[in-house]
């Protein structure tokens, strides 16, 4: 977004920082030095750094004319209104132990005689810093943690790197985590919802995989994240559910979301 409306007026980098020095004499706003500034803009659309000072906000949306939604969506904390995505995150992570590690995973969890629809197993509540946990055992070996998290994010690129780091166990056996979001708190609507709940269905399409420091993967996936809202996404592998109006649902290889707009 910052590239593109850079471009539309016919600036390059310097130039901006030019126009940012005059922006900042014209309100009293403190600004760096010129050459200080331009590397800061080069940072802020690259997304090896985020938009967060005030004054900074401040410039762009003098520079560019255009409101802190319009430039960073939902990026600015300093934004008055803002409301974040509230959600339910659920994580269905299966293990293969195979029959005599189950026994002995039922004994020692103290899990009891179940059901889940048609299948017996056993199940029980397990501790877990990060939320509620259940255990599902299973008769031929396969072993399902049910992990529900309440969530309040700031934008759907702090999802996906929230579940990166959840996630990115090595353990062998564990290969597989489907991931559920209940929203029950949208800061989208319209066009804006449609786009965000099948990001939300599949929101490692935000991350650069080949960026490590979480720093600059969060940037970098912000960055995308506003433009994708604004320039809308879909994938054909992604299945779309509900009644408009009332609930909004979206299902992929990756996961599911969903939405009840209608609460009465």
């Amino acid at each position: 977004m910052l590239i593109t409306q850079r471009q539309a007026k016919g600036w390059g980098r310097d130039r901006l920082a030019r126009e940012f020095e005059r922006i900042g004499r014209q309100r009293e706003l403190t600004t760096p030095e010129l050459g200080a500034m331009t590397k800061a803009i080069y940072r802020h659309e690259t997304g090896r750094a985020a938009v967060r000072d005030e004054v900074c906000v401040r410039l762009y949306c003098a520079a560019f004319e255009a409101t802190p939604h319009e430039l960073f969506g939902t990026l600015s904390a300093g934004v008055a209104g803002h409301q974040a995505c509230g959600l339910t995150s659920h994580k269905f992570v299966p293990v293969h132990l195979g029959p005599e590690l189950l026994l002995k995973l039922i004994e020692r969890a103290n899990l009891m005689p179940g059901s889940v629809q048609w299948a017996d197993c056993h199940v029980g509540e397990i501790e877990h810093p990060g939320g509620r946990c259940e255990l599902y055992a299973f008769p031929w070996g396969v072993a399902v943690f049910h992990l529900a998290e309440e969530l309040s994010v700031p934008n759907i690129a702090s999802l996906a790197v929230w579940l990166r780091e959840a996630t990115g166990s090595d353990t062998p056996v564990a290969h597989y985590v489907l991931s559920a979001h209940w929203v029950h708190e949208s800061p989208w609507s319209g066009l804006e919802l449609e786009t965000a709940m099948r990001l939300l269905s599949m929101p490692r399409v935000l991350l650069d995989r080949g960026t490590e420091e979480v720093g600059p993967f969060l940037h970098h996936a912000e960055l995308v994240e506003q433009t994708l809202l604004r320039d809308g996404f879909s994938d054909s592998r992604i299945d779309e559910f509900g009644i408009r109006g009332l609930s909004t649902g979206c299902a992929s290889w990756a996961g599911l979301s969903y939405f009840p707009q209608a609460t009465g």
